[in-house]
């Protein structure tokens, strides 16, 4: 078609690669909601475990093997705390 202007034009059908990523982005939301509420979940008894083993620490009089036991649990606790958050 010499002389005259041309446009070419290409077509591609994309529906199944935007619904690929719908569905991506959807499990990637459902993926956040439950690392959410799992770390919710394992915050509060961890929380508790630490404050209530600071307690032991403080109240009372605790032989060495009780009180190596005891910072065993807080420092595990803590540990656990700091990989959840």
């Amino acid at each position: 078609v010499e002389g005259f202007p041309c446009i070419l034009v290409m077509e591609q059908d994309i529906t199944s690669l935007k619904t690929t990523e719908f569905e991506l982005i959807a499990a990637q939301s459902a993926q956040q909601d439950f690392f959410a509420a799992i770390s919710h979940e394992l915050r509060t008894p961890l929380n508790g475990i630490i404050g209530l083993t600071e307690s032991l620490l403080q109240i009372g009089e605790r032989n060495p093997s009780e009180i190596k036991t005891l910072k065993v649990i807080k420092s595990s606790g803590v540990r656990l705390s700091q990989l959840v958050n």
